[in-house]
């Protein structure tokens, strides 16, 4: 099928089969083809999500960027300030990650995303120097009840948080509690 919707449907597969590469060379074959069309919105949604998972982080920064310059509805508006959160973190923007996850976390309290977002927000506050932000975020993600918590990844945040201010009895301490 050489339709346009046969074009996005194969690039929906191979997003849904994780091969996010060649999704990314379908969707950018794509893009000019519904410039300026109601399409365009979705491709571009798709075309994020593809470089996101492909774990390019400045483009997915960038697309998300383009993105939120339109009118979003509902989840795809959450689903791209989550994308343009980390991918600000991964790409050292970190208070535009507190930013853009702040403005995910606000607005999708039932997301399964919500344990992640608070690590790399936590994560974001480290770099900032916020030890406090940062580790009530980390305490969040490791106890979030919403979505799968990030345990393992929390603790790793405490011990960083300690550790970069030289608490190092207190990390210890932290993780044996958690661990308890």
């Amino acid at each position: 099928d050489t339709t346009l919707a046969g074009s996005v449907n194969r690039a929906q597969r191979w997003l849904e089969t994780g091969s996010y590469h060649v999704a990314r060379r379908y969707l950018t074959s794509i893009l000019p083809r519904v410039k300026g069309t109601e399409r365009e919105q979705s491709v571009a949604m798709l075309l994020t999500r593809a470089a996101f998972e492909d774990k390019d982080y400045e483009e997915a920064y960038n697309r998300a960027s383009d993105l939120l310059e339109l009118p979003l509805g509902g989840e795809q508006t959450a689903t791209t300030y989550f994308v343009h959160g980390v991918s600000a973190f991964q790409t050292k923007r970190p208070a535009t990650a507190v930013q853009s996850l702040t403005y995910f976390l606000d607005r999708a309290p039932t997301d399964s995303r919500r344990s992640e977002a608070f690590y790399w927000r936590a994560l974001s506050e480290l770099d900032l120097g916020d030890w406090k932000l940062a580790e009530s975020d980390l305490d969040r993600s490791f106890n979030d009840v919403v979505g799968v918590p990030f345990r393992d990844r929390a603790l790793i945040g405490f011990a960083l948080s300690m550790e970069r201010r030289g608490e190092y009895s207190q990390a210890v301490e932290k993780l044996e509690k958690f661990l308890a």
